[in-house]
């Protein structure tokens, strides 16, 4: 008879040919999660395949069509669906709660957030270390939110996500799956920025305030997307090369001193019409990488799409305020 060796429980299962590792697991009182009763629904009873995979059976139909939606890697394997051949050897991966909320957050979203390749656009303000020492609060507030409106704003025309930020810099990703033209979108966006800051830079100056300079730095490559709230399955942060190799085009920008830096794989993607300035090596791991200016793109930028802020209900808190104080009762 074979046997079903269960991380992290520390057991060891008989299961019978006929068995799937499911019903193995009930019947030796090990608390498998399946909350769709065994159905191939919900994905609650998947399991990694540590050793034996060749001891497991092909997918079933129904395994098949839900491991595809949630982009199950070969080594994932629905526990109701399964059964063997020989001696496995798996890990449980749905034990408590938060296991349960990670569940919910990818048949939402209809994906197990397995690495992808995106654009990363990584954008820093020069001096703001102590861009709290020079200024007020409310100088801060008027400032920063200024920026971090309009810039978010350009992301979401090009179809990008800007989810992490942190004191002076944020970083947005451009989907190569389900954005059209996603590389150019990303360099169409930091341009945009580079001039809604030269804009928004005479208004500063009117009011006294210190010109802000910003530096951005695009790179396309591979990460994982990792969901961080789980009341918000579309709020993730991305993990993995791409995000080590767009912070090395960040520092290399203040060594090279430009504003728009990209790396060799953006520059490639964008053809011939690009308006090139200076260009550099930079150093990653134990490889290095050629990395450049860009000025300017040629040709028709890409059409705007929606983005998922609504601007147009901007209106509405403002209203509510008002009805809320007496304002404009008579």
């Amino acid at each position: 008879m074979a046997k079903l060796f269960s991380y992290p429980d520390g057991k060891s299962v008989p299961i019978e040919p006929d068995q799937t590792m499911l019903e193995a697991f009930l019947q030796a009182d090990i608390p498998h999660t399946h909350a769709c009763g065994g159905n191939a629904y919900c994905s609650t009873c998947r399991v990694m395949i540590l050793d034996g995979i060749k001891n497991c059976t092909n997918p079933t139909p129904a395994e098949k069509s839900l491991a595809n939606k949630l982009q199950f890697p070969v080594h994932v394997r629905l526990a109701c669906q399964t059964k063997v051949t020989g001696d496995v050897q798996v890990r449980r991966l749905v034990i408590d709660s938060d296991d349960l909320d990670l569940v919910d957050e990818q048949l939402l979203t209809g994906g197990s957030n397995a690495e992808a390749r995106i654009v990363v656009l990584m954008a820093s303000i020069m001096g703001a270390n102590n861009f709290d020492e020079v200024n007020f609060p409310v100088d801060i507030l008027y400032v920063m939110g200024k920026y971090f409106h309009r810039t978010r704003r350009l992301v979401e025309q090009q179809g990008g996500k800007l989810n992490n930020y942190m004191a002076g810099w944020w970083m947005a990703t451009f989907d190569t799956q389900t954005i059209d033209r996603a590389v150019e979108r990303a360099v169409h966006a930091a341009l945009e920025i580079r001039h809604s800051l030269e804009e928004l830079n005479q208004l500063f100056k009117q009011l006294n305030y210190n010109p802000l300079q910003v530096r951005l730095a695009i790179h396309v490559g591979s990460a994982v997307m990792v969901p961080v709230d789980h009341k918000r399955p579309e709020f993730t942060t991305p993990i993995g090369d791409a995000i080590t190799q767009v912070t090395r085009l960040e520092a290399a920008s203040r060594n090279l001193n430009v504003e728009l830096l990209v790396s060799a794989p953006v520059k490639q993607e964008l053809g011939q019409g690009v308006k090139v300035g200076k260009s550099g090596i930079v150093e990653i791991g134990k490889t290095e990488m050629p990395v450049y200016e860009i000025i300017a793109l040629e040709g028709e930028a890409p059409p705007p799409i929606k983005p998922t802020s609504e601007d147009s209900n901007l209106a509405s808190p403002i209203l509510r305020f008002m009805q809320k104080f007496g304002f404009g009762k008579k």
